[in-house]
């Protein structure tokens, strides 16, 4: 158990609930989740929560740890985002604006596409979002990145591409849901 606690591998803590006494299963749940709050690598805890499937533990550790996320981490914060934007989409929003930044901030010309799938998603999610925790809403939001990289001339076009794209689809599956409902 001890080794467990250090190394909260996902897999492992998996096949400790399958042979734990059910008696036991509460209190060793309760506190992994306290360890994992406990955890100075962010990104383990991030990497366990979502792949033990604890979804609004790893909202809170979002919220908790937003300051601090880094977009370079994208193998990780990616699928993160695209599971939290079902479940919390405020918290799936905060870690797409990260991913996003990483690349405006560096210049990253050839990662535009990603980012700009990643406001895109935000400008998706925004609708879904009633309290934004004292975060800034997303409109102001893509006011400020208008304004802070008005410089970055292959982002923009790449963006209005992606937001046409997905208009395109939309339209397709009403016209094919309509069609099949004929």
């Amino acid at each position: 158990m001890a080794w467990f606690e250090r190394t909260l591998i996902p897999e492992l803590y998996g096949e400790i609930l399958k042979n734990i006494r059910p008696e036991l299963k509460e209190e060793f749940e309760k506190k992994t989740l306290e360890r994992v709050f406990q955890e100075s690598d962010i990104y383990k805890a991030l990497y366990f929560l979502w792949q033990a499937q604890y979804f609004d533990e790893l909202a809170t550790l979002v919220y908790q740890h937003f300051d601090v996320l880094d977009g370079r981490h994208y193998r990780l914060l990616r699928p993160v985002a695209d599971i939290l934007k079902e479940t919390d989409p405020l918290a799936g929003t905060l870690v797409y604006r990260k991913l996003l930044e990483s690349v405006l901030q560096k210049a990253q010309s050839k990662y535009y596409a990603y980012a700009a799938k990643d406001l895109m998603k935000c400008k998706l999610l925004k609708d879904k979002i009633t309290d934004w925790k004292g975060h800034v809403a997303h409109d102001q939001y893509h006011e400020s990145l208008l304004t802070q990289h008005k410089r970055k001339v292959s982002f923009w076009p790449e963006y209005t591409q992606q937001l046409q794209a997905y208009e395109k689809k939309q339209q397709k599956r009403k016209i094919d849901k309509s069609d099949s409902h004929s």
